[in-house]
């Protein structure tokens, strides 16, 4: 019913529903947790303040497709692992489509850092990865991805928790070492990271705006002059 009126409320959803371009989360049926995994989790975002976030509803292969900017928070992480995070893009031409890395937060980052990402171009996808540093080379690190198909035998590496309390809001948990290993904790506490998401309007809405702006110049113009002929 929103689109029947011009409420304020209508024109918000509506310009949302126009800059998120996409959002996918695919909500997965059984616990990766092992162990006491799943109460090491609860346990840390109890800590945050998060304990109305229950760690046993969570999504995994994050993707979204955005024109505006990602506002991120490092809300914890484990001292004994050595992990950067940053934004994978994944950019479409018309000869096919690659992907760059972009980080965000350092390996030497604390927890309580803070960082914003401009996401300006509309044929891209986004998504997350972690990344451990090499023995030698930057180019051995070892990377896992927010999307599980990029990872080895398709293995989930982070899971994805929306906010109830904050609209726009999502934390992820990363796990970071590969949870396909037989000796794995799969706790995803390593790397805790949160995300808020500020749509920008896209170009046609501008368009419309500064038509409607001008419109009622105009008319305010001849007005005035109406009433000074009066």
């Amino acid at each position: 019913h929103y689109l029947e009126g011009p409420t304020m409320k209508g024109r918000t959803l509506l310009l949302l529903s126009i800059c998120v371009l996409a959002f996918t989360a695919f909500q997965t049926q059984a616990s990766v947790f092992s162990g006491s995994g799943g109460s090491s989790l609860q346990s840390v975002f109890n800590n945050l303040g998060y304990d109305y976030i229950d760690v046993a509803n969570y999504q995994t292969n994050i993707n979204l497709r955005l024109h505006g900017s990602m506002q991120f928070q490092l809300l914890s992480k484990s001292g004994a692992m050595d992990l950067s995070f940053g934004v994978l893009e994944s950019r479409y031409r018309w000869w096919g489509s690659y992907h760059l890395h972009r980080q965000v937060f350092g390996s030497g980052a604390e927890a309580g850092a803070s960082a914003t990402y401009t996401a300006d171009s509309w044929n891209t996808t986004y998504g997350f990865y972690i990344s451990t540093p090499g023995t030698t080379r930057w180019w051995r690190n070892t990377r896992y991805y927010s999307f599980s198909p990029f990872n080895r035998n398709g293995a989930t590496q982070a899971l994805f928790y929306e906010d109830p309390l904050n609209s726009g809001s999502y934390l992820m948990a990363w796990n970071g070492s590969y949870v396909g290993d037989s000796h794995a904790d799969k706790n995803y506490d390593d790397l805790v990271v949160r995300l808020t998401v500020h749509p920008a309007p896209e170009p046609a809405t501008w368009v419309l705006l500064g038509s409607g702006l001008l419109g009622l110049a105009a008319l305010v113009v001849t007005r005035r002059k109406m009433g000074g002929l009066g």
